[in-house]
């Protein structure tokens, strides 16, 4: 069993990274049309839509050029905490009898769940969805 000290860092991680989602999803209705309000599905559908919208955006002005490409470097850093974020909401917690400890299995790894590591990033969630969203709002004031 996990410490009420590991199982509060796993669900501030789900938490503070659904910040992400939403601002992505905000961000596909405005530049892509009001009928792409409340997409659903997973998160890389959604980083998928991003991408391609800011694929189709005219790239004459240098600003817009900065924008598009600050935005994607951050959908990129976003999927990478993605990856990271899905290993441990779906990992399985396993102990350790020999040794009493309790550890998670991701894959085929077994590891010590650290509180802190899963604070820090869920911290760097709520900073990627607020520099996406500082990125979009620039982008959107350029359009």
């Amino acid at each position: 069993m996990l410490t009420d000290l590991q199982y509060a860092a796993v669900g501030k991680l789900t938490l503070s990274f659904n910040h992400i989602e939403w601002t992505f999803a905000e961000l596909i209705a405005h530049l892509g049309g009001t009928e792409n309000r409340g997409l659903r599905g997973s998160f890389s559908k959604k980083a998928g839509r991003l991408r391609s919208l800011l694929g189709n955006i005219e790239k004459g002005n240098p600003a817009i050029n900065l924008a598009v490409h600050d935005l994607q470097i951050h959908i990129q850093k976003a999927e990478d905490v993605a990856r990271l974020r899905n290993e441990y909401v779906h990992a399985l917690v396993v102990h350790d009898f020999a040794t009493n400890i309790t550890k998670v299995r991701i894959k085929d790894d077994e590891r010590i769940l650290w509180p802190r590591e899963l604070t820090l990033l869920a911290v760097e969630s709520i900073m990627l969805a607020e520099n996406i969203q500082r990125f979009g709002n620039e982008l959107l004031s350029l359009l």
